[in-house]
């Protein structure tokens, strides 16, 4: 699912999701809007935030094949 999709899923608007999420509105919106690919990181934050695993949106695909081939061990739980 699209990460916009899942936000307002849950009811949290793009302000709140980015403050919990320790980044900026901004980069949110850049995220949602495929302008920017978060690291896994952020990623991992925005999912914990919004109670989904890191596999159920489509924006943090890159982030997770990137630190799985990296050897990366991804707990996907929020």
């Amino acid at each position: 699912m699209k990460l916009k999709e899942a936000r307002v899923g849950v009811g949290i608007g793009r302000e709140k999701a980015a403050r919990l999420a320790g980044i900026d509105r901004a980069g949110l919106y850049k995220i949602e809007t495929g302008k920017r690919v978060p690291g896994i990181e952020v990623a991992t934050r925005i999912a914990r935030v919004l109670a989904v695993k890191l596999s159920d949106i489509d924006e943090f695909a890159p982030a997770l094949a990137k630190a799985e081939s990296a050897g990366l061990v991804v707990n996907e739980e929020a």
